[in-house]
C-alpha cells in the first residue's frame, strides 16, 4: 500500500496538555476544543510521533460527548520540515549576527580598557615630572587620571557583561545547530495523524483529548541541600533546606511545549508476557571439604562520602520508590525539546532543622568529614539520587542519597576538614588452630586508629570501624582486651564507634581489637 500523504501536517500540532514522565518512556495528552454539527465532529490531530504506541492510542471527549474510535496512519511531512528548518534558520541567523555584534563589541572593549591602562601610566610619569616645575597643578592632573580610570572601570565592567551574553549567545547557537542537523538527512521526514470521531449528544462545544505512550524519555531526581549553622561555630545545630529537582531527558520526535509534566516513579511494562517456567533440574556431589567460612563485605556504613573525598561522585542513579508509586508534579508548565539534552527544573522546596558533626570512617575513607545528622524535611519520600550540597553558602560537592521515607533520620557529607587527619594502622592478623585449652578455630585481628587535631581549637569527632557480624549461631564474634574504652558496639550493623576530644595540636590512638570463633571442624 502506497503511503497517504497528509497534507493536513503542515498545521501545528495540538496543544500539549499533561505529560506524564516515567523512568523509560513518556504518557502524552493533547486536547482540541471543536465545534459540533449535526451533532458529530471529526477531530484532528497531525504532527504526532511516527514511534508513539498504537495500543495506547486512547481519546476522550468532554462534556456529554463522547469519543466513538481513533484511527491513525503515517505520512511524509516534507512541506512541514521545510517550514520549520526555515524558522529555525531565520533564528540562526539572528543570533549570529548578535554574535558578531557582542564579539566586536568585546574588541573595542578591551581596546578602551589598553588604551586607559596605557595613557594612566603616561600620565603618571608626566605628573611626576610636573611637580618638579616651580608652579606645578597636581589637581588638573590628578582629575585626568581620575578619568581615565572611571573609563577603564566602565569599559571592563561592560566587558563582564559582553562575555555573560556571548557564552548565552554560543549556547543558543549550539541548540540550533543540533536542531536543525535533524533536517539533514535525505529520507522525508514522517509524522502520525489521528483522527477522532465524536458523538456531541446535544453539546454545541466540546474539548477532545487523545493521550498516547511513546518511548525515548526519561527523568530522574537530583537534589540540593544547603546548611547553615547557627552563629560561627564550625559544626552544630542549624537550618537544612533541601530543593527537590528533577533532570527530564527526551527524544521523542516531538517538543514538549508548554506542557504541565508529572514525574512518575511507576515502571509500565508494556507487552510483558507470562514467562514459560522452565524444567528445574536437582543434581548433587559428594563433598569433603565440610564446612567452610566464606566472609562478605555488605556497606554497613551511613555516611555517603561521596566526590568530596575527591572521588568521581555518582554517575547515575536509578529510580527507586521504596515498594510504592510516587508522582511529582511541577508547579508550572515548561518546554522540553527533543534533542536528548538534560533539563533540569525545581519541584519543589523543604526546610528543617539539623546538626552538623566531625565524623571518620577510615575503613572506607581516609578523611574526617563534617557530617549532616537530619530528617527528611520533605512530606513525601526521597527516592534515590544526586545531591549536590551547599555548607555555609560555599559548594563542597557531591554525594548521593539512599531512598528516604518522609521524616526519615538522614546522614550526609558535608565535605572533608582539612584542618584534621586519620590514619588507620593494621597491626596484627593471626590464626589460630584449636590447642589444649580451646576447641575453637580463633581469628585474632587488631587495628590502630590515630587522629590529629591540627586546628585552633579543640574539637570533638566521633570515629567508626566495622567488625564482623555473624549470621550463623555456630560463629561468635567478641571484643578483645585491647580495644580502647569508651567504645559503643552496634552489634547488628557491626559498626564500634568512639567520641573523642581532641585539643589544639593533640594527637590520640584509638586500638580495636576482635576475635573470630569458628569450630574446629571448619575451614577457612
Amino acid at each position: 500500500m502506497n503511503p497517504v500523504i497528509l497534507t493536513l501536517l503542515v498545521a501545528n500540532p495540538a496543544p500539549i496538555e499533561r505529560v506524564v514522565v516515567f523512568s523509560d518512556r513518556a504518557e502524552v495528552t493533547r486536547s482540541v476544543e471543536a465545534a459540533c454539527s449535526g451533532d458529530k465532529v471529526e477531530v484532528e490531530f497531525p504532527m504526532l510521533p511516527v514511534a508513539l504506541d498504537l495500543r495506547t492510542l486512547r481519546a476522550e471527549a468532554g462534556g456529554k460527548a463522547k469519543a466513538m474510535g481513533v484511527v491513525s496512519e503515517v505520512g511524509p511531512v516534507e512541506a512541514d520540515r521545510d517550514v520549520r528548518r526555515a524558522e529555525l534558520q531565520k533564528a540562526l541567523d539572528k543570533v549570529q549576527v548578535r554574535l558578531q555584534e557582542v564579539r566586536d563589541a568585546l574588541v573595542g572593549e578591551q581596546e578602551r580598557v589598553n588604551d586607559s591602562h596605557h595613557y594612566s601610566e603616561l600620565l603618571s610619569a608626566v605628573l611626576g615630572e610636573e611637580l618638579r616645575s616651580p608652579k606645578p597643578n597636581p589637581d588638573a592632573w590628578k582629575k585626568a587620571l581620575v578619568l581615565l580610570e572611571a573609563t577603564e572601570t566602565d569599559a571592563r565592567l561592560k566587558s563582564v557583561g559582553s562575555l555573560a551574553e556571548l557564552r548565552k549567545l554560543e549556547r543558543e547557537e549550539a541548540q540550533l545547530y543540533r536542531r536543525l542537523s535533524a533536517f539533514d538527512g535525505t529520507a522525508p521526514k514522517e509524522a502520525r495523524q489521528a483522527k477522532v470521531a465524536v458523538a456531541c449528544q446535544g453539546e454545541g462545544r466540546t474539548v477532545v483529548r487523545l493521550s498516547y505512550v511513546v518511548p525515548g524519555a526519561t527523568w530522574h531526581p537530583e537534589y540540593d541541600l544547603r546548611f547553615v549553622t547557627e552563629g560561627s561555630s564550625k559544626v552544630g545545630r542549624g537550618k537544612v533546606e533541601l530543593t527537590v529537582g528533577a533532570v527530564i531527558q527526551q527524544a521523542t520526535g516531538e517538543d514538549w511545549l508548554k506542557a504541565k509534566i508529572v514525574l512518575s516513579t511507576s515502571k509500565p511494562k508494556l507487552g510483558a508476557e507470562a514467562p514459560e517456567p522452565a524444567p528445574i533440574m536437582v543434581n548433587g556431589y559428594k563433598s569433603s571439604e565440610g564446612q567452610v567460612l566464606v566472609q562478605g563485605t555488605e556497606d554497613r556504613s551511613s555516611l555517603q562520602v561521596g566526590s568530596a573525598a575527591g572521588g568521581g561522585g555518582p554517575q547515575a542513579v536509578t529510580l527507586d520508590d521504596g515498594g510504592k508509586s510516587i508522582t511529582l508534579t511541577l508547579p508550572t508548565a515548561i518546554d522540553v525539546f527533543s534533542d536528548g539534552r538534560p533539563y533540569w527544573v525545581p519541584v519543589d522546596e523543604a526546610s528543617g532543622n539539623g546538626e552538623s558533626f566531625l565524623l571518620t570512617i577510615p575503613k572506607l575513607s581516609p578523611y574526617v568529614y563534617q557530617a549532616l545528622k537530619a530528617n527528611n524535611p520533605a512530606s513525601y519520600p526521597l527516592m534515590e539520587g544526586r545531591v549536590h550540597v551547599y555548607r555555609n553558602g560555599s559548594y563542597v560537592g557531591d554525594t548521593s542519597t539512599k531512598y528516604l521515607g518522609a521524616g526519615e533520620p538522614m546522614e550526609l557529607s558535608l565535605g572533608l576538614d582539612e584542618e584534621l587527619a586519620v590514619e588507620r594502622i593494621d597491626v596484627k592478623t593471626l590464626d589460630r588452630k584449636p590447642g589444649v585449652f580451646s576447641s575453637k578455630i580463633k581469628m585474632e585481628r587488631e587495628l590502630a586508629i590515630k587522629v590529629t587535631n591540627r586546628a585552633k581549637n579543640a574539637e570533638r569527632i566521633e570515629v567508626r570501624e566495622q567488625i564482623p557480624v555473624s549470621k550463623d549461631e555456630r560463629i561468635a564474634v567478641e571484643l578483645g582486651d585491647k580495644t580502647s574504652k569508651g567504645v559503643k558496639v552496634d552489634a547488628e550493623r557491626g559498626i564500634v564507634s568512639w567520641v573523642v576530644e581532641l585539643s589544639k595540636g593533640q594527637s590520640k590512638r584509638l586500638e580495636l581489637s576482635y576475635v573470630i570463633l569458628l569450630p574446629e571442624s571448619w575451614k577457612m
